[in-house]
């Protein structure tokens, strides 16, 4: 019986006369939903089951009758065909490209159990790029290294081979990386060497896992399983304190030590495990905490340091406390930074535990200015969209305490650009630093109103969005009245109404607060005229037209405010005129 081929739920083998058949006979279309999940097509159609397996009977049983045929090879012979099969210098048979997974790794097993030395010669053997079967990520690499168990000199060999860049199997196989520790945990100083050696880069094995980036979709899988396998590494190497430190003193081309590496794929607990490895070696702690890299940046330029580790090292530097000092007042050689001016607040209290016992250096750090002009309480109060720093300004005003004018000194201090930190504070953080000085009206006065080199006042220091400023200012001003009344009028002259989508949202938050104050807004409706045309679209103010509306009508406003606001804003509103027309009739 001829097969023509063999029709599948999942699949369609190619073959042009198995399609021509499924399409003439239509077979396809009822037996796609239940059933077996192969047919085999005959000429005739389909077969029955027991058709299929007496065909399969008839291959298997030619099959061993043509391996019964086969001449029996002497071992040499077989040596002569694998060799040209598996040492052809081109590898015609697997080519360069081959993947080594589990299936072909058996066949090479099966082929080669009788000559170890063709097997080892082949995984030894590099490609163009000089880099062995198992360096190479894509394959097996458990695998082959389970081939190799009864022979650690090979294992060995393979994990000390370096490709055309210098890197060893374990620089490119982070994912593979616990395997490549395991073959060699019982020959200890072939995996000190593996761990130390560094490849052209000048990274070792910690910098490259360190280093290694992944895509947003699986960034947050693979920075776990980075986390363990550096972890499972310091553990590989924990009896050998010479190899801890050499690896992570070890600095690369760009002058980085591993803990140094820059990447935010690797999380911070991983960093601390670093540190926590040499623990018992501060002149080590301390090399990797100062070491700075070829732009000057150390360790604390790049990554937090938590309350929770800043106790630890507080704890493990104890006898060496300049270390800390020199941590927390070295300035980004970029931009003049120091940690505290991008601290979150659990990293300002970090700062603020560890000099609680030495006033004038956390002075000196919190008036520390960049390039910028700007203070530590410039910055967190401006980026509360991406780090916590709620409560900081507590927390800071609890530490100076004792020091008022220090504090003060901070909070009045303009940068660069003329501006206070209450220019660059948002949302809760306004009613945080106008509070520290409810006893002091004067600053509070100097501060809402104090203008930077835009002649911008903090309320409408946001041009894009001072809806998301106005409200809480208002209400952290509640206590003081009059100053909110002339902060709302000043920042209608000085842009409060910007090129923005949200001109709705504060002529609303306007309307709502002065609809019992006719004057004010009044005056606030014609301060704001013409409003800036929106960036994106050109918006109505529907909110300001409907105040002007009632205002001419409903409030109690003189004719001549009533008519000036009305002509106005008939640019918005045409009907506006005639009710203005109406009014000065009236007076006439």
């Amino acid at each position: 019986m001829k097969i023509l081929g063999i029709y599948s739920n999942k699949s369609l083998y190619r073959n042009t006369s198995a399609l021509k058949q499924q399409k003439n006979t239509g077979f396809g279309a009822h037996i796609h939903k239940k059933g077996p999940s192969r047919y085999m097509v005959s000429e005739n159609g389909l077969i029955t089951a027991a058709q299929e397996a007496q065909i399969l009977s008839e291959r298997k049983r030619a099959e061993l009758e043509a391996r019964a045929n086969q001449p029996i090879l002497t071992k040499e012979q077989r040596r002569a065909i694998l060799e040209e099969k598996y040492l052809n210098p081109d590898r015609s048979t697997f080519g360069a490209k081959q993947e080594f997974q589990e299936h072909v790794l058996s066949q090479i097993q099966e082929e080669l159990k009788d000559f170890p030395d063709i097997k080892r010669q082949f995984f030894l053997t590099p490609d163009k790029t000089g880099r062995i079967p198992v360096a190479r990520p894509i394959n097996d690499i458990y695998s082959i290294l389970k081939m190799f168990e009864d022979a650690p000199e090979t294992i060995k060999d393979m994990l000390l081979t370096k490709d055309n860049n210098g890197n060893l199997p374990i620089h490119n196989s982070s994912y593979h990386g616990a395997a490549i520790i395991s073959a060699l945990k019982n020959q200890p100083q072939a995996l000190a060497q593996m761990l130390t050696a560094q490849n052209n880069n000048g990274n070792n094995a910690l910098h490259n896992f360190l280093e290694e980036e992944h895509s947003s979709i699986d960034r947050a899988y693979f920075t776990e399983e980075k986390s363990k396998l550096i972890n499972f590494l310091l553990d590989s190497v924990k009896d050998q304190p010479d190899v801890v430190r050499k690896m992570m003193t070890a600095k690369n081309n760009k002058g980085e030590v591993p803990l140094n590496v820059s990447n935010s794929d690797t999380s911070l607990e991983t960093r601390y495990a670093m540190m926590e490895a040499v623990k018992d070696d501060p002149d080590t702690l301390i090399t990797m905490l100062l070491t700075p890299d070829n732009n000057g940046l150390i360790y604390s330029d790049k990554y937090y340091i938590s309350q929770e580790m800043s106790a630890r090292l507080r704890e493990w530097l104890k006898d060496s406390p300049d270390t800390l000092k020199q941590i927390y007042t070295h300035k980004n050689p970029k931009d003049g930074e120091l940690p505290a001016h991008w601290a979150d607040t659990d990293c300002t209290k970090a700062i603020l535990d560890t000099f609680k016992n030495d006033p004038e250096t956390l002075k000196s750090i919190f008036l520390t200015k960049d390039n910028n002009g700007r203070l530590p309480v410039h910055y967190p109060v401006e980026f509360t969209w991406w780090i916590n720093t709620k409560g900081r300004t507590e927390e800071i005003s609890k530490a100076f305490k004792d020091d008022f004018d220090t504090l003060r000194q901070m909070y009045l201090t303009k940068d660069n650009d003329g501006n206070l930190p209450l220019h660059y504070a948002e949302y809760e953080n306004i009613k945080s630093i106008i509070d520290l000085f409810k006893d002091e009206p004067k600053t509070i006065r100097t501060m809402v109103l104090s203008e930077n080199n835009e002649g911008r006042i903090p309320v409408c220091a946001k041009e894009l969005d001072s809806s998301s400023v106005l409200k809480p200012t208002i209400y952290a001003l509640s206590d003081f009245p009059e100053l909110r009344d002339e902060m709302c009028l000043k920042a209608s002259t000085r842009g409060l109404f910007g090129r923005s989508d949200y001109n709705e949202d504060i002529a609303h938050i306007i309307s709502m607060e002065y609809h019992n104050k006719p004057e004010i807004l009044a005056q606030i409706c014609l301060n704001a005229f013409p409003l800036p045309k929106c960036e994106s679209y050109n918006l109505r103010p529907r909110e300001l037209c409907d105040a002007v509306k009632n205002l001419a009508t409903n409030s109690g406003l003189s004719s001549e405010k009533s008519v000036e606001l009305l002509e106005l804003y008939s640019a918005y509103e045409p009907e506006f005129q005639t009710i203005a027309d109406c009014i000065k009739s009236q007076q006439a």
